[in-house]
Parts: structure tokens; sequence; C-alpha cells
């Protein structure tokens, strides 16, 4: 299995082709002129915890730990943002959703 495996498989589960698009960029030097940098950072990822990897049952795994990983990161990074976000709301007294349009969802 080869990193461009993997990338398709990735690939399937983020919308327009962007994962596929930014592998093919960032061979060729170019993933610096995209706009969608999450699709580039999941590729570089993937590049960098499969590369020199001779196993593809331990390819998977290692790209499926790094995304899990990256996720638990992300929703952290998120959680404090907003987190921020409602202390600010407090002190102001503004319902900022509410003055831009926006509902949240209850978890």
């Amino acid at each position: 299995m080869t990193t461009n495996d993997i990338i398709n498989i990735a690939n399937k589960a983020y919308p327009d082709n962007q994962i596929k698009q930014n592998f093919y960029l960032n061979r060729g030097g170019m993933a610096h002129k995209t706009g969608d940098t999450l699709a580039l950072f999941i590729v570089r990822e993937i590049e960098s915890v499969t590369d020199g990897e001779p196993d593809d049952f331990r390819k998977l795994m290692l790209a499926e730990r790094a995304m899990l990983t990256a996720a638990r990161e992300l929703k952290k990074v998120a959680t404090v943002i907003g987190r921020r976000r409602r202390d600010l709301n407090a002190a102001a007294k503004i319902d900022l959703d509410r003055e831009f349009g926006r509902t949240r969802r209850r978890q």
C-alpha cells in the first residue's frame, strides 16, 4: 500500500477532493498556493507517519492514530476558543450568536 492509496482512502471522507489535490500540490512543491490548509495538514500528517513504513496494516494504524490525535487536539483548541468567546460574551452582555444570526446546537 502506498501513501497515495491512503490519501485516496482519506479523500473519500473529505469535501471536493481537496486531500488528493493537496497531495499532488504538496508533491510538486505547490502546496503553499492552496486555500485548504486543513487538507494540506492531513496530507502532511499521513505522509509523515507512513513514510518508510513497509507494513500496510501499520501504515493504516499510524495514519488513523495521527488523525484521531489531531482531532482531539483540534477539539481542545476549539473548546478553549469557545470558552473565551463565551466569557467575552458574558462580560459584554452581548449574545454574539444571535447578533450574527447563528444558532448553536446543544450537545
